[in-house]
C-alpha cells in the first residue's frame, strides 16, 4: 500500500457545511501527495455524503466519544510519513503542503513543525495573524534562519509556550514516527479538547524543531468552535497547566514558571467569569489566583462576588452603569474642550 508525504487528520461531528469547506481547500491544494483522514465522531450519515465528493479522502465513522478519542484512532488509520491535524472550520491555503514538503525535505530530523495562520471572523473576513500578536521576546529563541519563512530552532521553547502560545491544532504537522516516541496524545486530556496544546509543551520541549514565519491556514473564530469561546478556553488552559505542573518533569524554576503561567491564566478567566456573571467558574478558578499577584480591580471584583446572591448581581449593574456613566460624562467633557 501507497505512503503518502502527508495525512490531513479531521475529527468531525454534525458539521456537514463547515467540513465541506474544509475539504475543498485541500482540494485546491498544489501539492497532490497526500490524503485526508475524516473520523466522524458519531457523525449523522449526511458527513459520508460529503466525504464521497472527495477522492483523497478515507472516511471512518465511530460512536461518539469525544475529540480525543477520535483523534487517537484516526491516528491508526493515518499512513503519511506526517500528519497535519485540522479542526472542520479551519481552511489550509493551497500552498501549505507544498511549502512544508520542500522544508522537511531539507531536515529530516525535524519531527514537529508550526507556522503562523491568519484569524478569520464569522463572516469570512481576515482580522489578524496570530504571530503579530506575540510579545517581542518570545522570537529570542536560539535558531537558524534556513529560510526567509523558517526558522530552526535549536533550544527549549517550552517556557515561552507557558507565557504565549501561537501554536494551534491546525497550524502543527508532525512525523508520525516522532509523535509516538514521545507519548503522542495524553488521554487524561479527554474532555478539555486540549490534547493538542499538551503534546504541543512536549514536542516544543525536544528541539530542533521548525517554525514557518508565514500563515498557511485560516482560523475560524466564531461561536460554534473552542478558541470562540474564550472563557471555555481560559478554563480549559488552566487546567492543562495544572496537569502539567503535577506530571511532566521539571526543574523547579520551570516549574514555577508553570505555576505563574497557570496562575494567569485563572486570573483572567475570573474576570472573564465575572463579566459573564458566570459564578460556579468564578469560584472555581478563584483559588488557583497568586494573591500576591492580584491588583486593586481583582480585589473589588472579589468582594463584589461574595456578596450574597440576592444582592450580588443588581450591586454589579449599578456599579457598572455608575462606572460606563462616568466614563461617557469624562469623555463628554474631554470632547468639548478640545472643540473650544
Amino acid at each position: 500500500m501507497r505512503t503518502p508525504t502527508f495525512s490531513v487528520l479531521i475529527s468531525t461531528y454534525n458539521r456537514p457545511d463547515l467540513l465541506r469547506g474544509c475539504l475543498a481547500a485541500l482540494a485546491e491544494q498544489s501539492y497532490t501527495d497526500f490524503e485526508a483522514v475524516v473520523i466522524g465522531d458519531g457523525a449523522p450519515d449526511v458527513t459520508a455524503e460529503v466525504v464521497s465528493a472527495f477522492p483523497f479522502v478515507r472516511y471512518f465513522w465511530r460512536e461518539n466519544q469525544g475529540q480525543v478519542k477520535a483523534r487517537q484512532f484516526g491516528l491508526t488509520q493515518c499512513r503519511g510519513e506526517y500528519v497535519c491535524l485540522c479542526d472542520d472550520d479551519d481552511r489550509f491555503l493551497p500552498e501549505k503542503l507544498s511549502e512544508h514538503a520542500e522544508i522537511l525535505s531539507r531536515f529530516p530530523e525535524v519531527g514537529f513543525l508550526f507556522t503562523d495562520f491568519n484569524l478569520i471572523d464569522e463572516d469570512g473576513k481576515k482580522f489578524d495573524q496570530k504571530f503579530h500578536q506575540a510579545p517581542s521576546w518570545f522570537w529570542d529563541y536560539q535558531h537558524e534562519k534556513v529560510h526567509p519563512d523558517w526558522d530552526l530552532v535549536t533550544e527549549s521553547l517550552y517556557a515561552r509556550l507557558l507565557k504565549f502560545q501561537p501554536p494551534l491544532s491546525s497550524c502543527i504537522t508532525f512525523r508520525r514516527e516522532h509523535f509516538q516516541n514521545i507519548g503522542g496524545f495524553e488521554p487524561r486530556m479527554s474532555g478539555l479538547n486540549a490534547e493538542d496544546f499538551e503534546y504541543t509543551l512536549r514536542a516544543c520541549d525536544r528541539p530542533p524543531i521548525l517554525i514557518g514565519r508565514r500563515a498557511t491556514t485560516n482560523i475560524a473564530k466564531h461561536t460554534r468552535n473552542m478558541s470562540g469561546n474564550i472563557l471555555r478556553t481560559l478554563v480549559h488552559s488552566v487546567e492543562v497547566l495544572g496537569f502539567c505542573v503535577e506530571n511532566h518533569v521539571w526543574d523547579s524554576k520551570l516549574k514555577a514558571l508553570a505555576e505563574a503561567a497557570r496562575s494567569e491564566k485563572a486570573r483572567a478567566a475570573c474576570n472573564r467569569a465575572f463579566e459573564e456573571r458566570e459564578w460556579e467558574i468564578y469560584f472555581k478558578m478563584l483559588p488557583l489566583v497568586d494573591k500576591s499577584r492580584t491588583d486593586l480591580e481583582f480585589a473589588a471584583k472579589k468582594s463584589l462576588a461574595l456578596l450574597p446572591r440576592p444582592v450580588r448581581d443588581p450591586s454589579i449593574q449599578l456599579i457598572e452603569s455608575v462606572f460606563l456613566g462616568s466614563r461617557r460624562l469624562l469623555r463628554g467633557g474631554l470632547d468639548s474642550r478640545r472643540n473650544q
